[in-house]
């Protein structure tokens, strides 16, 4: 046994043991196992060898330690966010369309993703559960950098898959081992780097993140992949709107000195690539991708309420004259069309909406920080930590989104794991609202009234 596969171990076992107790551990070694995907590397011949469900083993745990610990956990401020909501609608149009089609729609591939739909949804709502303060959602987007820099370190050492000079294939996650899956993560990590470097304090913390963002850079630059490309440079602009005015200068030189450096990582190949975007109509792939989507159209036009989940790659050959079957849409957006119909889309669509809405939310309660900075700088800290940490996921969604409109992603299990973290900032901005009111009543009710906390008018939640 090597020393690594010993390591991993020793936290497993401990994590498992721990979420028993505290299932906030439970729900960071799930993520930390997602994202190392223990089964397939190197050093996890034993994992695979004993068949163990790695993932599902840590949920239960975590399910139990919820249920032994339900009168310590402060339950959450809603326990069915908005975008939570959504999303269990959405699971039962899926199931509907499929199972109201016969064998025709309701596939294994429909049988596949219907259940890991709903197995990542109760995962999901033990999230919600749990986290529930901003320590625990640093703590969630901290294991989300751990796996980017063991991700980022295993591309620099060279393992993973290359053809034609791009890595191609052998990294990450299950959702994300192939390289346009791999760069659109990473290009979601990339916020939150940039989030613990521009807003964290420690020197240590700030290192870190520098690793992270250096690592993910150069992984997305050996993808040669380019859908991340305007997933970036819309998640720039994004940035450089919704940070807060205090940030957006040092933000700025840190971009400007990122890309610069990233340059430097490039070659010729990579710029090749990059190039190609503009001959639409020579790029064999471009062509077939746009060929996917009108595809998809057809399909929508036929079937309104789609052709089953997970079924386009099965269908598309009817609509192409060359060899097609098993291509996806290459766009989560127009798979969805496809295979949901327009009322999947919408749902789909109402989904990603409703996880803005909850960032906005806590935006404008982490606003009252500067209210709060000489009167209670502990609740100042707090609502300064989550407009800070809203505005990260927020720019990491972002970018996802972006780059998934030129890959499949509607099936990953990460896709859900990220608009899921709404739910939780959600419900921590919502406690901090009720502290916010309560200062602001208490502030109110004494001789020394501040004028500025007049207009507030925050609502307890």
């Amino acid at each position: 046994m090597s020393l690594t596969e010993l390591l991993f171990w020793v936290v497993y076992v401990g994590g498992v043991i721990g979420a028993l107790f505290r299932p906030i551990c439970g729900v960071l070694l799930y993520l930390l196992v997602y994202n190392l995907n223990p089964e397939t590397q190197w050093w996890g011949s034993h994992v695979e060898s004993l068949h163990l469900r790695t993932s599902f083993t840590v949920a239960v745990a975590t399910g139990i330690g919820m249920v032994l610990s339900w009168r310590k956990i402060q339950p959450p401020a809603t326990q069915f966010p908005w975008m939570f909501r959504l999303a269990i609608v959405f699971l039962l149009y899926c199931a509907l369309v499929s199972l109201s089609g016969g064998d025709s729609l309701f596939t294994e591939r429909s049988q596949l993703f219907l259940e890991k739909l709903f197995k990542v949804l109760v995962f999901v709502f033990l999230m919600i559960r749990i986290v529930r303060t901003t320590q625990h959602l640093q703590w969630v987007m901290w294991i989300w950098i751990i796996g980017t820099i063991y991700i980022g370190y295993q591309a620099w050492s060279g393992v993973g898959d290359t053809y034609h000079g791009r890595l191609n294939v052998g990294l990450g996650g299950p959702d994300f081992a192939e390289s346009s899956g791999l760069a659109t993560h990473l290009v979601a990590m990339l916020a939150l780097a940039g989030y613990f470097f521009l807003c964290c304090d420690s020197l240590r913390a700030k290192a870190i993140a520098l690793l992270a963002g250096g690592f993910a850079a150069n992984t997305i630059i050996m993808t040669r992949t380019r859908n991340a490309l305007p997933g970036i440079i819309a998640m720039i602009a994004f940035a450089l709107v919704r940070l807060p005015r205090g940030l957006r200068v040092k933000s700025l030189i840190a971009i400007t000195v990122g890309i610069v450096a990233a340059s430097s990582l490039t070659d010729s190949g990579w710029w090749t690539r990059m190039n190609s975007m503009k001959n639409t109509q020579s790029d064999l792939s471009i062509a077939r991708r746009f060929d996917s989507w009108h595809a998809a159209m057809i399909m929508a036009q036929q079937y309104p309420f789609g052709v089953g989940l997970g079924n386009f790659p099965l269908r598309i050959q009817e609509y192409v004259s060359y060899p097609a079957q098993g291509r996806s849409a290459h766009s989560t957006y127009f798979e969805c069309l496809a295979e949901l119909g327009y009322p999947g889309l919408f749902l789909f669509l109402s989904v990603i909406c409703a996880t803005f809405w909850h960032y906005e939310d806590a935006r404008q309660i982490g606003k009252y920080w500067v209210f709060f900075q000489n009167r209670d700088e502990s609740l100042s800290r707090e609502l300064r930590k989550i407009l800070l940490i809203a505005t990260a996921n927020e720019l990491a969604i972002s970018g996802f989104l972006v780059c998934s409109l030129f890959h499949t992603r509607l099936w990953t299990e990460e896709v859900w794991l990220l608009l899921a973290t709404s739910c939780c900032v959600h419900n921590v901005a919502q406690g901090l609202r009720s502290r916010v009111y309560a200062a602001e009543m208490q502030m109110q009710s004494g001789s020394d009234v501040v004028p500025a906390l007049q207009p507030i008018g925050i609502q307890p939640a």
